[in-house]
């Protein structure tokens, strides 16, 4: 993977479509702190896919966007309740647990939602899928796709002015690689 490219891609690329982007992500925090993060996951959904467009298409991201993958609802609920609950019990056994099934998750289901959108994969298969690229991938690309794009939503994540930046930054490098990671 040619990571300076990505890089200057996804400045490019945020800088190009800042106030659009800074918009549906307001949009996608406020629809998702409103409901309690019941929505979370379908508004991530959604806001994936605006940004793989935007990407592809050059299509300008639009805040209606985060609302286009509603029929996502159900099985992304079910799975990050699934997920919260594993991740809840492990840190109730021990820490170490839950700090694993975390790291796991986010390193072989990392493009999961991205499929759902992209290839209309169902749940499993997107899952299934995921897994199997991670695997395709060089080990040492994929590690440092996943730490690149932890270490963008960790250090936005502490403030609401951070997070509104780290968001769209993140998904754009993270599209990127997945369009990498899919094409080669």
């Amino acid at each position: 993977m040619n990571f300076k490219k990505m890089i200057e891609s996804t400045l490019n690329q945020s800088l190009k479509n800042l106030i659009p982007l800074i918009i549906m992500t307001l949009v996608f925090i406020g629809v998702s702190a409103i409901s309690l993060g019941i929505l979370a996951p379908v508004m991530l959904a959604g806001y994936t896919k605006s940004i793989l467009d935007m990407i592809r298409t050059e299509k300008d991201p639009s805040p209606k966007d985060v609302f286009s993958q509603m029929h996502l609802f159900l099985p992304l609920l079910l799975f990050t309740l699934l997920l919260f609950s594993v991740i809840a019990i492990g840190f109730l056994l021990f820490f170490l647990p839950g700090l694993i099934i975390i790291i796991a998750a986010t390193f072989f289901l990392i493009y999961m939602v991205p499929l759902m959108v992209d290839k209309n994969l169902g749940l499993m298969d997107s899952a299934k899928e995921s897994i199997s690229l991670v695997r395709q991938t060089n080990f040492l690309d994929h590690l440092i796709v996943v730490v690149i794009y932890s270490v963008i939503q960790s250090l936005g994540g502490s403030t609401l002015l951070g997070t509104i930046i780290s968001i769209p930054i993140s998904t754009i490098f993270l599209m990127l690689a997945y369009e990498q990671v899919v094409n080669s």
